[in-house]
């Protein structure tokens, strides 16, 4: 009997621990839900830059002399200047480095930053690359307006970290001057969150409980998985929708081979949506090594995102985790990437051996003027910033055609049908297929309603 009530007591102990498990400590269950990213932001101007390292720069004063700047000093075609280490309020997984120069013709700034565990142990330097115009078309009134921003770069529980910049002035003599260096470090991994936190658990509970939506031939990750907070974005970057015509494929230029894509997905968010102010990630769809496609951008089909400023109405951005300038791609993606495109080509009639005639904007941000033309309908980043970008790198580049032919194979558009359809045979066919958008057909005078 003794035998028995021992046996009882410890199938109700395990019991315990199992369900304690299953809701307290992430991934026991299975389910890993996304960790709370959070960020801040370490700012420096002025005089703040004289506690670094000055080699060939120094700290003078603008013109008008209202605020001071880091500069070449006289006669120096080149110089450099070294932080301080600097201290993060917590261990972190990414850092963006973003700032605001005046810059002349020829002369340049470039940007690299190391890290550190315990501020004494430091990694390699590695260089910012500059975001060119993976942009969001209401930039000039996000915080992050005039600046120039760094992509992410990712490191693995950092706490410190250093920066140094390069300047070098034009062929005139003209130096670059920084007015200010932002460094925003984003905990995306959790590193701030105990298992053992109120929140943690919750977290665990809501995705126990809650049904995957991933779909059966598409391993296809929604927002809520990876940890997208939806009310931040409908405060300040609501969606916005315009028919899609072109597909834009993209790369993130970080890491190859990551461990934890989820963070890596969540870190950009945190960075687009909060440490530059945003409010949403830009790109729409993500794509990992594994082949799995993350919701990027709230809103569905049609919304506008910010991958390519200039050209972000009306197009799909789609960008691949790594960097495919001296890397290859593997079957995962290559299937995850040709699958995405023929769906978005279907459900929007987009033929992806077609070149459609296109308006984009150019001049922006600030003065911004249409210029229509025709251009591929699955085209490449680089097709759309000229020599100011080799994203999405050569080797995925490479496989443009292949994407097309993939694409244009299963191209069966879903079919426009309801008032849209009758308007449209009712007008012979004109103007060129039936879309999911309003149009004006000019009238007699040659003009549509509203137009001068």
């Amino acid at each position: 009997m003794r035998g028995k009530k021992k046996y009882l007591i410890g199938t109700v102990v395990v019991a315990l621990f199992l369900i304690t498990a299953f809701f307290v400590f992430p991934g026991f269950s299975g389910q890993t839900p996304p960790p709370e990213a959070i960020s801040g932001d370490l700012v420096q101007t002025g005089t703040d830059f004289e506690s670094g390292e000055l080699s060939g720069t120094s700290v003078v004063p603008m013109a008008g002399g209202r605020e001071l700047a880091l500069s070449l000093q006289p006669s120096q075609p080149q110089g450099r200047y070294l932080s301080e280490p600097q201290a993060a309020d917590y261990t972190f997984n990414a850092l963006g480095l973003h700032w605001k120069a005046d810059l002349p013709a020829g002369a340049s700034v470039k940007v690299e930053v190391r890290f550190s565990q315990d501020g004494n142990q430091w990694g390699d330097w590695q260089p910012v690359s500059e975001v060119v115009d993976d942009l969001p078309n209401h930039i000039a009134s996000t915080k992050s307006a005039g600046e120039t921003i760094g992509d992410l770069v990712f490191t693995d529980a950092g706490r410190f970290f250093q920066y140094r910049i390069d300047l070098t002035g034009s062929t005139t003599g003209q130096g670059p001057a920084v007015t200010k260096m932002t460094a925003s470090y984003i905990d995306s991994k959790g590193y701030h969150d105990s298992p053992l936190s109120l929140s943690n658990i919750t977290r665990n509970i809501s995705s126990a409980l809650a049904p995957s939506s991933a779909s059966a031939d598409l391993n296809y990750v929604p927002r809520t998985q990876w940890g997208a907070n939806d009310a931040y974005t409908q405060v300040n970057w609501p969606p916005e929708y315009a028919q899609p015509q072109k597909i834009v494929l993209h790369h993130t230029a970080g890491a190859n081979y990551d461990p934890d894509p989820f963070a890596t997905v969540l870190g950009i968010y945190q960075y687009h949506a909060v440490s530059l102010g945003w409010g949403d990630i830009g790109y729409n769809f993500l794509v990992d090594e594994l082949g799995r496609v993350y919701e990027g951008r709230m809103g569905g089909n049609g919304v506008i995102g910010g991958h390519a400023l200039g050209w972000n109405t009306g197009s799909i951005g789609i960008s691949v985790l790594g960097n495919y300038e001296a890397h290859d791609i593997n079957t995962a993606i290559y299937n995850a990437v040709a699958e995405l495109m023929t769906r978005k080509a279907n459900e929007n009639y987009i033929d992806p051996y077609g070149s459609d005639y296109f308006v984009h904007y150019e001049g922006c941000p600030g003065n911004c003027y249409p210029v229509g033309g025709y251009s591929a309908n699955i085209l490449g980043h680089r097709d759309l910033a000229g020599d100011y970008t080799a994203c999405p790198g050569d080797y995925l580049y490479a496989y443009l055609p292949y994407f097309r032919t993939a694409a244009y194979i299963k191209y069966s558009p879903i079919p426009i049908v309801g008032g849209i359809r009758i308007k449209w045979d009712s007008l012979n066919g004109a103007p060129g297929r039936p879309i999911r958008a309003e149009y004006c057909l000019s009238n007699p005078s040659g003009s549509c309603p509203g137009e001068a």
